[in-house]
């Protein structure tokens, strides 16, 4: 039985096709451009609350940020999913990545928000019991290269396979 799940967006549809071994017991819920709050209305969040894990890695928010959102309408819409399942496993959530192709903005805009955004969810969740936040940068991926992407928005395999 597995006690690790990862839920979120397209990161966690390409990190289940990149895994190797080591991931082989941890079940994958992940729904390519998934908001927060569309994940909580898509048959995998369904599957996933039929679950009984010990750990959650979280991984969204990036889709949701746009030249219209509001850091505490993005948080807030991160803390309801994560307080969702009754008894909740311990909960950690992702940092979010930078993009060099954002809709709707500029990749400069985009990523001055993904700052906001991952200090946010670190202040927030700072004495939390349940919830952490994982910066990516401790594996030193914090500002990842322009190379690193296809399309400016999706990792490419190679550096997927890495997170694996």
């Amino acid at each position: 039985m597995a006690n690790t799940a990862i839920l979120g967006h397209s990161f966690v549809t390409r990190l289940e096709r990149a895994r190797t071994g080591l991931l082989d017991d941890v079940l994958f819920f992940g729904k390519g451009g998934a908001t927060s709050t569309s994940l909580i209305h898509s048959d995998v969040f369904k599957k996933f609350m039929t679950t009984d894990v010990s750990k959650v890695f979280l991984q969204v928010a990036g889709n949701e940020i746009s030249a219209m959102s509001t850091l505490e309408g993005i948080v807030g819409n991160i803390d309801q999913r994560v307080l969702e399942k009754p008894d909740p496993p311990t909960i950690i959530i992702g940092s979010i990545f930078y993009r060099y192709r954002p809709r709707g903005m500029m990749a400069t805009e985009y990523n001055i928000q993904v700052e906001a955004l991952n200090d946010a969810l670190a202040r927030k969740y700072r004495q939390h019991p349940k919830v952490y936040v994982y910066a990516w940068s401790l594996r030193g991926l914090r500002r990842l290269k322009r190379s690193y992407f296809v399309g400016g928005v999706h990792l490419n395999h190679t550096i997927t396979w890495q997170f694996a």
